[in-house]
């Protein structure tokens, strides 16, 4: 049983980032807590807040899974580490980055569980204010219709 419901986004800019991509979503995709449900298109973005580093490969998944909140970002803090994610400094490139950007439409000031971009953000502002090779990326617009799924089905998106 599955009863939850979050948008985790994917991203890496070193070792061979697409593979790195796409080894997490394999990794996630096995863990026996999670089950994916959707995957986007891998897709080449700017870095944000720190420039002088490569490009990000960048996807986002929609997964269900028996994990509360925290153990989600446990895990996915551990799959993370386990790719060699070191944590320099804020913006820094790395090896991969898993961030929980909704899970079951709650807002959480928690400091150990933020949605981390969407945390500042309503699901209207969503694509106005990321940055433009993210508002035309398919994935971004995946997102945006996971959100208006879940507003459909009548569950209220605040993250």
């Amino acid at each position: 049983m599955y009863p939850h419901f979050a948008v985790v986004a994917l991203g890496s800019n070193l070792a061979n980032p697409a593979e790195q991509v796409r080894a997490a979503l394999a990794e996630l995709a096995a863990h026996p807590h999670i089950r994916l449900e959707k995957t986007s298109s891998l897709y080449l973005t700017a870095p944000v807040g720190y420039d002088d580093q490569p490009d990000f490969v960048n996807a986002v998944c929609a997964v269900k899974t028996s994990l509360d909140g925290v153990a989600l970002l446990a895990e996915l803090n551990r799959i993370e580490a386990e790719f060699g994610r070191e944590r320099t400094f804020r913006n820094a490139p790395r090896t991969l980055d898993l961030d929980i950007i909704d899970f079951d439409g709650i807002r959480s000031d928690d400091p150990h569980l933020t949605c981390h971009i969407h945390a500042r953000m309503s699901a209207v502002s969503l694509c106005c204010r990321w940055p433009k090779s993210f508002r035309i990326s398919s994935w971004a617009s995946m997102v945006v219709r996971l959100i208006w799924l879940r507003l459909w089905a009548g569950r209220v998106f605040a993250c």
